[in-house]
């Protein structure tokens, strides 16, 4: 395709009278898209006013840069907002009112022109809420992307179950059974006579002795004559 008269497409800006420094002011356009005929072009405006439209053989040096796009969250929630800012200095030798637009996937999602003090730098937001998919964001000559998805539903932790404790059996201690009283046994045999023999009585003597508490001693007698 040959442009007529010989202008270079990006050249072509908009000419907007302004009403603040009675000068016309020139509003950087975007491509939008193009076929075999025509380009097409969408621009920020500020409010109505007269406008023209200019181009030239060659682009046009911009009096102002835009730079370190940021996009936040790069992965938003279905219906959550995301923010988009850039950094615009006016490189330009006076004060200018700079306009920007901010595209997601090919359309004008928002417009804005910020007035600016020769040299000056400022952080310009956007904000933007989709649906579900992947989007292309475009400031000014500047493209990034963010994703909007579904939710993450978080899974419930488990509660620990808690075991009571068992009751633990009390075993009652042994109890020793008292040892038996000590039994003694002891057989007395008759005493002989001065001559030596046997007075004819016999006396058996069996004594049981039984230890009880204090020492009581219980015995018994037995005695038998001799035939």
């Amino acid at each position: 395709m040959e442009p007529e008269n010989s202008f270079h497409k990006w050249s072509v800006v908009l000419q907007r009278l302004g009403s603040e420094a009675g000068a016309w002011q020139a509003f950087q356009t975007q491509v939008t898209q193009e076929d075999d005929i025509y380009v097409y072009y969408d621009a920020p405006v500020p409010g109505f006013s007269l406008f023209a439209i200019t181009g030239a053989a060659e682009p046009v040096v911009l009096e102002y840069t835009v730079a370190d796009l940021q996009i936040t969250p790069a992965v938003a929630e279905d219906g959550a907002t995301v923010t988009i800012t850039a950094s615009v200095t006016n490189t330009g030798a006076e004060d200018q009112s700079i306009p920007l637009n901010m595209s997601v996937n090919g359309q004008v999602d928002d417009s804005k022109s910020v007035l600016m003090a020769a040299g000056a730098t400022e952080t310009v937001t956007f904000t933007t809420v989709q649906t579900l998919g992947s989007y292309e964001v475009r400031v000014d000559r500047l493209y990034g992307n963010f994703t909007v998805a579904a939710p993450q539903v978080a899974t419930p932790t488990p509660e620990p179950t808690v075991v009571p404790p068992q009751p633990t059996a009390l075993t009652a201690p042994a109890t020793s059974a008292p040892a038996p009283a000590p039994t003694a046994v002891a057989t007395i045999e008759p005493a002989e006579d001065d001559d030596g023999g046997n007075n004819g009585l016999i006396i058996d003597i069996i004594i049981v002795v039984v230890l009880i508490g204090g020492g009581i001693a219980f015995f018994a007698i037995r005695s038998r004559r001799r035939i």
